[in-house]
């Protein structure tokens, strides 16, 4: 039972299971200890991937080696050709969050889109879905950056497509949201601003050195509280909180991440401890 909350725990009684495994006593919440009758070994604060590869000891399967065997279609990788320029490093922006709360500034992200075009050379490439939020950040974006000359995939693509697409990719920016973790799993370094969760828990695996991180801060704004003090599932979101995160700051990190030998930018999929 991969899921914490009491709609789902509600809904686990509809299956009947013989053993029901849940979370460890320090992750558990809303009832969950209730709906189980094992749970994971306790362990300490970790990333969400690390905890959920461990609801497979229980059954005696161990998650020794991390890989994420993504088959992309040829056709997705056309899409890609077709859609991308070539001979030019890629940075994408996917600026959206499926929680508003999370998601960036738009005035933030452009002038992230005009250093790296004129910094670095780079073709900044805008990604994300086709919903109304994510169409007016870009339209935002565009309208705030002309000279960055940004290309605008923005609601064009299947996730077939965005995969293709993210794989190209010689660094992604975006909050806490889904791209990050794939293009994470594709092997392609990422930029995580994160005020509003923690990226510890939930950042992008492979790049957690390079994201930008404002949440301890936020935590003691907040709360008056340091990081160990809190649960493991705290997010903290309020209107403005993205605020926090400096622009100065993710330009800097950007920098960083393109002086650094390409084979070096990512950290290892480590086996599981």
């Amino acid at each position: 039972m991969m899921q914490l909350a009491l709609r789902a725990n509600v809904l686990s009684l509809g299956v009947h299971a013989r053993r029901r495994i849940g979370y460890d006593r320090l992750r558990s919440r809303e009832g969950h200890s209730w709906f189980i009758r094992e749970r994971i070994a306790e362990h300490g604060y970790s990333h969400v991937l690390e905890t959920l590869c461990r609801f497979g000891e229980p059954l005696g399967v161990r998650v020794d080696e991390l890989v994420w065997p993504f088959v992309i279609p040829d056709e997705a990788h056309e899409f890609a050709d077709r859609s991308l320029p070539h001979g030019v490093p890629l940075l994408g922006i996917s600026p959206c969050s499926s929680h508003a709360l999370r998601s960036w500034s738009a005035a933030g992200y452009a002038e992230l889109a005009r250093h790296a075009h004129k910094r670095h050379g780079m073709q900044v490439v805008l990604l994300g879905g086709r919903s109304d939020s994510e169409r007016a950040m870009a339209d935002a974006i565009l309208e705030q950056a002309p000279d960055a000359r940004c290309l605008d995939l923005v609601g064009k693509d299947t996730l077939k497509q965005m995969l293709a697409l993210l794989s190209r990719m010689n660094v992604l920016v975006s909050p806490d949201a889904g791209p990050t973790h794939l293009a994470s799993a594709l092997g392609v370094p990422v930029i995580g601003l994160h005020a509003a969760t923690d990226p510890r828990r939930s950042g992008p695996y492979r790049s957690l050195h390079w994201c930008v991180n404002r949440f301890p801060e936020v935590v003691r704004r907040q709360r008056g509280l340091e990081l160990d003090q809190v649960r493991w599932s705290t997010r903290i979101e309020f209107p403005g909180v993205m605020d926090i995160i400096e622009i100065d700051e993710v330009l800097a990190t950007l920098d960083r991440l393109l002086a650094t030998p390409v084979e070096q930018r990512l950290a290892p999929a480590p086996a599981h401890q």
